[in-house]
């Protein structure tokens, strides 16, 4: 199975298009709005008249009525929870998920005791659904399209999780441990159908687009880089490409009640991952992730001795 996905054939909604006036006035928060994939896909909608709120650590665009900035640092959960917790999710459409890292060649951990990667690109969003999802667009109008969420990863391949060492503690390699938030990227989508049933959520297969992302493995501002900067943007789409394909899943009505399904990069839908979908893997790896938010969000017993009665 390629890491792309295999496209589905129960359901083939063909080319997604939306009336430009889908778009107008829909509000739409974007984690990781300020870079990469996420600062495309900002882009194109606040073109297409959506009122677009980004979060990230820092926003380099001129202002635009059409966006609003949160600073925030996704490698913390604390600050995570915080961010999310002060969101009103209630007046928002959807939220798109777009946040994350590569893990680097030397394994790092965050003060929270998190391995980094793991934090940033998938515990963050467990975080972040836990607390806008019961929330989201509860406060719009009534009438209108479901709340969508969108958690972007590389859904549909055949990663497995090592329940032993999620962390990567034992034998690190970078690449097995950004699959770990692969495949838990994938069980946040299953796991927030059953949990949230008032939302719709998604999952976002992009492929190969030229971002910086990779940076942490082959070293900022590196020749190696460059050199495979060069070739992705050379033999596959850009990023503002992709955001343009991808865009009308934010508002096309044939995505209503189709809560779980995952999206390539052309926009298609594709298959999960097989080994999500045996014996009760998907639910133990919801256990794992809520265990590792918990031992960091988890309240602490005090040491301060309880006051006589």
């Amino acid at each position: 199975m390629s890491s792309m996905g295999i496209v589905r054939k129960d359901w083939t909604p063909g080319q997604l298009t939306a009336d430009p006036s889908a778009y107008v006035g829909r509000k739409v928060a974007i984690f990781g709005g300020t870079g990469g994939l996420g600062r495309a896909i900002s882009e194109a909608l606040i073109q297409k008249g959506a009122a677009v709120t980004v979060l990230g650590r820092v926003l380099k665009d001129a202002p635009h009525p059409g966006r609003t900035f949160v600073a925030a640092d996704f490698s913390s959960l604390v600050q995570t929870r915080d961010v999310a917790q002060r969101l009103a999710a209630e007046t928002f459409d959807a939220i798109l998920l777009t946040h994350g890292i590569f893990a680097s060649r030397v394994r790092e951990v965050t003060p929270e005791g998190l391995e980094k990667d793991l934090a940033t690109s998938a515990l963050s969003r467990w975080v972040i659904v836990r607390e806008t999802a019961g929330r989201l667009g509860r406060q719009r109008p009534a009438g209108g399209k479901r709340p969508r969420l969108f958690v972007w990863g590389f859904p549909g391949g055949e990663r497995q999780l090592d329940f032993t060492d999620v962390q990567s503690a034992r034998n690190y390699r970078w690449s097995t441990a950004h699959g770990n938030t692969v495949v838990i990227n994938e069980a946040l989508v299953r796991d927030t159908v059953t949990k949230f049933p008032e939302v719709d959520v998604f999952g976002m297969n992009p492929g190969i687009i030229k971002t910086n992302i990779m940076a942490g493995v082959l070293g900022q501002s590196s020749l190696v880089l460059r050199v495979q900067q060069a070739l992705v943007g050379l033999l596959f789409q850009s990023a503002e490409t992709y955001a343009k394909k991808i865009a009308p899943l934010v508002v096309h009505p044939e995505l209503e009640h189709r809560s779980g399904a995952l999206f390539n990069r052309h926009a298609k839908p594709i298959e999960p991952n097989p080994w999500l979908l045996a014996a009760d893997n998907s639910a133990r790896v919801a256990a794992a992730a809520d265990a590792l938010v918990a031992s960091v969000l988890a309240p602490r017993p005090s040491s301060q001795p309880k006051a006589p009665h």
